[in-house]
C-alpha cells in the first residue's frame, strides 16, 4: 500500500477536471482520475498535491486548499 493524494479541482461551472490514464495491461485499458499521485518519502500532502498537479496539469497550486478525507 502506498500513501497518495489527489486533487478535486472545479472550474467555474463545477465541472470537475480529470486525468486520462492509459494502462498497458491488458491492452486498450483506459482509467479516468482526479490529478495527483504517490507521496514521495521525506514529502508531505501538501508538497505531493503541488508536485503531482503541476506534473500532470500544469497547474500551481499557490494556495492551502481544503483538505478532504482522513488526515495524513
Amino acid at each position: 500500500m502506498r500513501h497518495s493524494v489527489r486533487a478535486i479541482i472545479l472550474d467555474e461551472d463545477d465541472r470537475i477536471l480529470l486525468c486520462r490514464f492509459a494502462i498497458p495491461d491488458p491492452a486498450g485499458t483506459v482509467v479516468w482520475a482526479a490529478p495527483g499521485g504517490g507521496i514521495e518519502p521525506g514529502e508531505t500532502p501538501l508538497g505531493a498535491l503541488r508536485r503531482e498537479v503541476r506534473e500532470e496539469v500544469g497547474l500551481m497550486i499557490e494556495a492551502d486548499p481544503p483538505h478532504v478525507g482522513p488526515s495524513p
